[in-house]
């Protein structure tokens, strides 16, 4: 294990190192691969040095300094972005995540924001009308000091909401039930906590019956899951690639997962080894307290003979976490005084300090063997006296060995004192601490305690002014989206408060001595992450040597008004020299890339689907055809007459065949199922593209173009129907979009499963649709055909065709044509090309595409940045700045 070396403690001291020129740069002359100019490129070095332009080749930085002398490794193919002044930091890091955790939180179905109690029992009521009788409804860490009422909903109004379903309404160690929850549960007015852990259950004293409320002791209610998609090892991998990437869209690089479990670290291992882990991951490995002392340290040795204790700079374990106090949204945090009689958290014992779940003498052991075994411990630690408490242990730890080798941790740590900022600084402690709690909580903690008690809440300057080494972070435990997440892991939200010491629904700071300034709140999310993570030598500054982790913004955060701070947005951000995130301010396709030929004579007509080993495959000509990856054209299947192709998760073809009216799926051998020919009996009109949701199940679309003759799909009416079917793995076939639509034609499910994207094209209709939908899917794969919103319209012109995704939802959408479309209803005002929509349907760029007709796109590549494009029987590439989804190798 390392200590806190010199550079370190020169950048905590901001002590400068010598330096005699404005430039640093490796003695190698090699060309870079990348170059960043005419910017304001803050380092963060030991001196906060600033200078114009930085040099990347390979995964590392080879320059930093002047443009002159930067651009002077300038080579044929290194590709230059000009900064227009534009800032550049080292990549941000989150202290404090639970990455796997908050990524399936929203797997099952789509959680609102709640901020009363009448939200709370309206989403209870919708899932109550949901799920069948019986069937557990669970909402956690919707914390009651959030909402308006700042109480739990009673059981009398849980009873109301799903008086058919036991509901836990529970927020960290606390909860409130219902009455079926507490019956099935087996608790009664003559129940006890009798097995020696903390809690109790709260009764009316009245009645003696329990009230519904469960204070640190929810082990004892009889939860069960009852969603509807049980969560796979795909689903797990996905949803992380999901949040990592919008990790990457705010600037993150680097999180430290506290408490990860072993699914976790198999999670973060596989999207290693796929190389789509796109943040580092320093890992503190959950270990529970509750057995005997030897159970404990047996875990602990466990952890420290993890093959990932010696992991590399992408993933490593540093630690163990475990949890020491309860929580100060929940007013159970282990404090040094007592909380007070509050009606806010219901305390009614004026000498309630809060709970201790580990007393000393039983902490001591499991510390020594966490620090014996040469691992970091941590523990949720959020009260004052639970930061005595650990301190005291680290302190007696270290007087017969030596602690700091091991950087022993604080985790929240927000209630301190004068004498553990000391403490702290003396053993070589290092804080985790999460400035948003103070953002979003600290106008309820100032009713409940007053300023003057508060006085080192988030003691923030006084622990740099001591030295120590104090990171940024979140707690981010729910949810994809960096406000709507719980707790926001927007990295700017929390650096403008730690400037300010603002929170909401205050316009006065508490206690503003304890602010940082600017440059130490940079340092405070970037060069002292790097400290936690064990990593000061590879990251956190932007010198010579190190990766290249940095973000470029569209602010200076040294100038800017301080209340614009939060509103930072990041416009690019890069990972070992690889960019993972180009905001939809950016380019969408490289600069200077071109559109070029792979294929013509009819290859390129429809349908492109890719496979890293078997090369491009399309439709054209009546036949599938092959593009091997050395550039030969092969005739895969014959006279198929397919339209839309994909790769499912197995790496099977699947096909929509118009001319035979079907849809098959050919394995790895060239062996042709048919999937599906028929609807109730009646033909399909000509199935024509297809798109897979995150289980597996297959959505077409339906349309017919050409002869109307022996249409057999139609309603009650008569009319014709063009819509969308979904086959699922049993095989079961369903209609889920009727007349709802003209004439379907590219579909595409979203990554997070929540959208069904349909083009309407009836382009060979005098006034037809020629408009992309968004409907919104249920989770059993149904659509909810009154969410039916409109997100583009082409007019007179020839309109969608396919469509795919990029990896931030963005949506490239075939379409337009460049002749005249039906008779006497020109489309020349509707080119033809890659027309590209946020996800919300605002048009972002358009490319366009010199064939007549343009129907179709994929992306290909090792690393799914080539667009592939379908038209008047050519196949084109262009390269992207962002990767895009694929089903095969599974996204």
């Amino acid at each position: 294990m390392r200590c806190i070396g010199l550079a370190c403690v020169m950048v905590l001291l901001g002590i400068a190192p010598a330096s005699g020129t404005g430039i640093r740069a490796e003695s190698t002359t090699a060309a870079a691969d990348w170059i960043l100019h005419n910017g304001k490129v803050v380092t963060v070095d030991a001196a906060f040095s600033i200078h114009s332009a930085i040099a990347i080749a390979g995964e590392k930085i080879v320059a930093v300094g002047t443009d002159g002398a930067v651009m002077a490794r300038r080579g044929p193919k290194t590709q230059v972005i000009d900064l227009h002044g534009k800032m550049v930091l080292p990549g941000l890091i989150d202290s404090h995540v639970h990455p796997l955790q908050a990524a399936m939180h929203e797997h099952d179905h789509p959680i609102p924001q709640m901020d009363t109690i009448a939200d709370v029992l309206a989403y209870i009521r919708t899932r109550a009308e949901m799920l069948p009788e019986g069937a557990w409804i669970s909402l956690s860490q919707v914390f009651i000091t959030r909402l308006k009422e700042q109480r739990y909903p009673t059981r009398q109004e849980l009873d109301t909401a799903a008086p058919h379903n036991p509901v836990i309404f529970s927020t960290g160690p606390d909860a409130s039930v219902n009455s079926l929850a507490l019956k099935l549960s087996g608790i009664d007015k003559d129940f006890q906590v009798r097995d020696g852990g903390p809690g109790y259950i709260e009764k009316d004293p009245q009645t003696g019956e329990p009230t519904g409320i469960i204070r640190s002791c929810t082990r004892y209610i009889k939860t069960q899951s009852t969603g509807n998609r049980k969560a796979e090892r795909l689903d797990r991998e996905f949803r992380l690639r999901q949040l990592f990437a919008d990790y990457n869209a705010v600037g993150i690089t680097g999180v430290i997962d506290r408490n990860a479990s072993a699914s976790a670290i198999e999670a973060y291992q596989s999207l290693l080894q796929q190389d789509a882990l796109t943040v580092r991951v320093a890992v503190s490995h959950g270990v529970g307290t509750s057995g005997t002392i030897e159970s404990i340290q047996k875990a602990v040795k466990a952890v420290a003979d993890h093959p990932l204790r010696q992991g590399g700079p992408m993933l490593r374990i540093i630690g163990i976490k475990t949890f020491l106090d309860g929580g100060m949204l929940t007013g159970s945090a282990y404090m040094q005084k007592p909380w007070g009689v509050s009606e806010i958290y219901s305390i009614k014992d004026p000498e309630y300090r809060g709970l201790l779940f580990i007393p000393k003498e039983r902490l001591l052991p499991i510390v020594q063997a966490t620090v014996a075994a040469g691992l970091q411990f941590t523990a949720h630690s959020v009260g004052d006296g639970a930061v005595e408490t650990l301190l005291n242990v680290y302190e007696e730890i270290n007087r017969s060995m030596p602690v700091q080798a091991t950087r022993p941790c604080l985790t929240h740590s927000n209630f301190m004192s004068e004498k553990a900022i000391r403490q702290c600084a003396k053993l070589g402690v290092v804080v985790d601490i999460q400035p948003v709690w103070l953002y979003l909580d600290s106008h309820t903690l100032r009713r409940q305690f007053g300023d003057d008690r508060l006085r080192y809440f988030q003691p923030l300057k006084s622990l740099f002014d001591a030295k120590v080494a104090v990171g940024g972070g979140s707690d981010h435990m729910q949810k994809i989206g960096s406000f709507r997440s719980v707790n926001p892991y927007n990295p700017f939200l929390g650096m403008q408060t730690a400037l300010t010491r603002i929170g909401r629904f205050r316009d006065d700071p508490l206690h503003p001595e304890e602010a940082l300034s600017r440059e130490q709140v940079i340092r405070f999310y970037t060069a002292n992450n790097s400290v936690l993570m064990f990593q000061e030598s590879a990251i956190g500054t932007l010198e010579v040597g190190k990766f290249a982790d940095l973000i470029v913004i569209d602010r200076d955060l040294l100038t800017c008004p301080v209340e614009s701070i939060r509103d930072a947005q990041c416009l690019q951000t890069f990972l070992r020299g690889k960019r993972v995130f180009v905001s939809q301010e950016q380019p969408i396709f490289e600069p200077g890339a071109k559109l070029e030929v792979l294929a013509k004579d009819g290859a390129g007509g429809e349908g492109p689907a890719y496979d890293p080993e078997m090369g491009i495959f399309s439709s054209g000509n009546g036949h599938i055809n092959r593009l091997t990856p050395d550039g030969k054209s092969q005739i895969f299947r014959k006279d198929a007459g397919t339209n839309g192709l994909l790769f499912d998760f197995q790496g099977n073809l699947l096909a929509c065949e118009p001319v035979k009216r079907r849809v098959t799926r050919t394995d790895r051998a060239g062996n042709v199922t048919v999937l599906t020919d028929a609807y109730n009996g009646k033909k399909y009109n000509q199935p024509n593209d297809l798109t897979l949701d995150s289980k597996g199940r297959i959505y077409f679309s339906d349309p017919r173009y050409g002869t109307r003759d022996d249409m057999q799909q139609r309603d009650a009416q008569g009319r014709i129907i063009e819509g969308v079917y979904r086959i699922d793995p049993d095989g079961k076939v369903t209609r889920v979009i009727g007349r709802e639509v003209e004439r379907a034609n590219g579909v595409l499910v979203s990554a997070d499963d929540r959208y069904l994207f349909v083009a309407d094209n009836n382009n060979d209709a005098i006034g037809g649709a020629r408009k992309l939908y968004r409907f919104d899917l249920n989770a059993d794969g149904s659509v909810d055909l009154a969410s039916q919103r409109l997100l583009y319209d082409w007019g007179r012109g020839r309109g969608p065709d396919g469509l795919k995704q990029d990896i931030h939802g963005r949506l490239y959408v075939a379409g337009g044509l460049n002749r005249p479309n039906p008779p006497a209803e020109p489309a020349t005002d509707v080119k033809g090309g890659v027309y590209v929509f946020s996800p919300d349907g605002k048009l972002l760029t358009f490319l366009p595409v010199p064939t007549d007709e343009v129907t179709n796109c994929a992306f290909t590549g090792k690393d799914r940045r080539t667009l592939v494009i379908t038209g008047g029987g050519v196949l084109y590439q262009i390269r992207t700045t962002t990767p895009g989804r694929v089903t095969w190798p599974r996204d």
